[in-house]
C-alpha cells in the first residue's frame, strides 16, 4: 500500500472515531468499546486516539480511562457553527443591498490574518471580474471587506497584523497603518482595487460588531470604481451601516433567545431527591 493511500485511511479512521464519539449519548467511550464499534484492533484504535490526544482533538474525560471530543475540536466546531450563523443572518441584508444598489454586495469574515468571501449577491447592474469570488481568501486589507474587519480590531492585534504581511508596502493589495486610521475616521472602509482608468473596481464595506464591538463579518459593496465615487458612495454607506445594525440585533436577539430557553429548560428540569441534583 502506498504511503499516500495509508494516510488517506488514517485520516478516514481518525474522522470515524471522532464521529463515533460525537454520536455516542454518554459524548465518550472507553477503547475496547471504540475499537469495536469503528471495527478496528485495539492497538490501532489506540494509536489513533493517542494522535487525536496530542493535538486536543480528544481527551481523557477528568483523566479516566474514558475518551471524549477535545476542546479543540469543540472550539473549531463553534468557529464552523458561528460563520453559518452569520450568513444565514447576512443572507436578507445582502439580497436588500444587491436590490437597492445595482451592484455585488458580499460578506466577509476573518481567519488569522486573512478575510474569506463567504457570500455574495449580484444586483442588476453587477459587472464582471470583480473580487469577491465566493471562498475567495485574501490578506486583510487587500479589499475593503478585509479592511473593515481589520481596521476595527484593537490597536495593537490590528498593528501586529499589518507589520506581518511583510515589507512590500508599494504592492497594490499591501495595507499599512495609515488605511486603518484613514478606515476609522472615515468609519468605513474603502479600496480600489482593479488598476486606473474606466476599467477600475472597487469595493466598500463597514464592519458588523458583535456585543464587546469586535469585527465578526464585514458587508460591502464591488463595483467599477466610477459607481462608488461621491455623492453616491455616502447613500452605499448610509444601506451598508443600516443592514450592519440590523444583522447586528438579530445575532443579538438570537443569542439572548437561546441564552433565555437554555435558562428556562434549567429552571424546568425536574430534580432527583434522592440524589438532590439534575437527573442526566
Amino acid at each position: 500500500m502506498s504511503a499516500e493511500l495509508q494516510g488517506a485511511q488514517a485520516i478516514a479512521r481518525a474522522c470515524q472515531i471522532l464521529r463515533l464519539l460525537g454520536e455516542n449519548p454518554q459524548g465518550s467511550g472507553r477503547l475496547t468499546d471504540i475499537a469495536q464499534a469503528a471495527g478496528l484492533p485495539k492497538a490501532t484504535a489506540h494509536r489513533i486516539l493517542a494522535a487525536l490526544r496530542d493535538i486536543g482533538f480528544v481527551e481523557n474525560i477528568n483523566n479516566s480511562s474514558r475518551y471524549g471530543l477535545g476542546l479543540d475540536l469543540l472550539a473549531l466546531g463553534a468557529i464552523a457553527a458561528d460563520r453559518i450563523d452569520i450568513r444565514r443572518l447576512a443572507e436578507p441584508a445582502l439580497t436588500r443591498i444587491a436590490q437597492s444598489s445595482g451592484d455585488t454586495a458580499f460578506l466577509s469574515i476573518r481567519r488569522g490574518r486573512d478575510a474569506i468571501c463567504i457570500d455574495r449577491q449580484r444586483g442588476a447592474e453587477s459587472g464582471r471580474n470583480l473580487p469577491v469570488d465566493l471562498g475567495r481568501r485574501a490578506p486583510l486589507g487587500e479589499d475593503a471587506g478585509g479592511l473593515a474587519l481589520l481596521a476595527w480590531l484593537p490597536p495593537e492585534e490590528a498593528g501586529e497584523i499589518v507589520a506581518g504581511q511583510g515589507t512590500d508596502r508599494d504592492a497594490p493589495s499591501s495595507v499599512q497603518a495609515r488605511h486603518l486610521t484613514e478606515a476609522r475616521r472615515a468609519n468605513h472602509a474603502f479600496r480600489e482595487t482593479g488598476g486606473a482608468g474606466p476599467a477600475a473596481t472597487a469595493t466598500l464595506a463597514v464592519p458588523i460588531l458583535d456585543e464587546f464591538g469586535q469585527p465578526i463579518a464585514a458587508l460591502g459593496i464591488a463595483a467599477p470604481a466610477v459607481r462608488l465615487a461621491a455623492p453616491r458612495r455616502n447613500d452605499l454607506l448610509d444601506l451598508l451601516w443600516h443592514e450592519a445594525r440590523q444583522v447586528r440585533v438579530r445575532r443579538l436577539d438570537q443569542n439572548a433567545n437561546v441564552a433565555d430557553a437554555a435558562a428556562a429548560g434549567d429552571a424546568r428540569r425536574p430534580t432527583d431527591p434522592a440524589a438532590g441534583r439534575n437527573p442526566r
